[in-house]
């Protein structure tokens, strides 16, 4: 009678068995289940993926709004788009974060869900970090945000004024998001 490890009588191994490498058995195994589930038609939701595609690495001045909205995307395995997937959103309960539009959506078509963003009262020079989650999907999306400080104009309102009417504006704070370049002040004819 053969002793478990040991080869089969007439089967040239060579001296080895499963037990000659660790976890081969249960690599094996793995290979097995896998095998089987795609021969019987396993559900692609168990191997749903998420990413966030847009919103992050972003600023905003507080109390303003995010210039882009966060965009989850939900893929399934062969990186197609899943429709119909739920997606929660969160942000820092705590500190500088911001306020969402909706903490949960439903992806459309290709696969995407969105919401928009406002910073929230408290500035920070550390970005903080919103995230997105897909029901059934163990890894989250995550998005950088930083809450920027207001500008503040010194002056008095009559110097500010004459400076703008002179065509001197000062310096426009951002807050869309777009990098502080458009003018603070648009000059009609």
């Amino acid at each position: 009678m053969r002793r478990r490890g040991q080869p089969i009588r007439g089967a040239d191994t060579g001296g080895m068995t499963t037990a000659s490498f660790p976890g081969l058995r249960a690599l094996l195994l793995w290979i097995s289940i896998v095998a089987i589930l795609f021969v019987f038609g396993c559900s692609s939701a168990s191997w749903k993926q998420s990413a966030g595609i847009i919103g992050g690495n972003q600023s905003g001045v507080v109390r303003s709004r995010f210039a882009k909205p966060l965009v989850a995307k939900d893929t399934d395995a062969s990186y197609d788009p899943v429709s119909a997937g739920i997606v929660t959103f969160n942000a820092p309960s705590s500190g500088a974060s911001a306020s969402l539009s909706s903490t949960t959506g439903t992806t459309v078509s290709g696969g995407t869900a969105s919401v928009t963003t406002t910073a929230n009262g408290i500035a920070s020079s550390t970005p903080h970090t919103a995230s997105a989650t897909v029901t059934g999907v163990n890894t989250r999306a995550t998005f950088s945000l930083n809450n920027a400080a207001a500008a503040t104009l010194r002056g008095t309102p009559s110097a500010l004024l004459a400076t703008i009417n002179a065509g001197n504006a000062p310096a426009h704070a951002g807050g869309s998001g777009s990098g502080g370049n458009e003018p603070a002040v648009e000059r009609r004819g």
